[in-house]
């Protein structure tokens, strides 16, 4: 009982269905996730690790969008547009993003292997 207790208060590792509710893949596969994890840190801002790995090299397009306590979206000109990464075949890279302010309580990322160019201004 006294493990149960404790057991209890520790913070759960994201589940796999966590994770769907806030990163979005489109023409890119979603396996490439290794870890997903997310907190508040000690100043009360929300931050967001995901580590990927991948067979093979990819180049990745991700936009972040932060979402109030109702779900609205935040204005964020630092965060409006895709920005891209590079994963090396067979090596981990891992994407940090804290949030602008502490209205952010909630975000959704979305990937893309390759955007159109009308998406980088949206």
């Amino acid at each position: 009982m006294f493990l149960a207790f404790f057991g209890g208060c520790t913070n759960p590792s994201p589940t796999p269905l966590e994770s769907q509710q806030h990163l979005y893949f489109n023409a890119m596969p979603s396996d490439i996730v290794q870890s997903f994890k997310k907190r508040f840190n000690a100043n009360g801002l929300l931050e967001c690790e995901i580590t990927f790995k991948s067979s093979a090299d990819m180049e990745v397009y991700y936009r972040i969008i932060w979402l109030d306590s109702q779900g609205f979206e935040l204005k964020d000109s630092l965060n409006k547009e895709w920005r891209r990464i590079f994963i090396n075949a067979n090596r981990e890279f891992v994407l940090t993003k804290l949030a602008p302010n502490k209205d952010a309580k909630d975000f959704k990322i979305y990937f893309e292997r390759k955007i159109n160019e009308y998406k980088k201004y949206y």
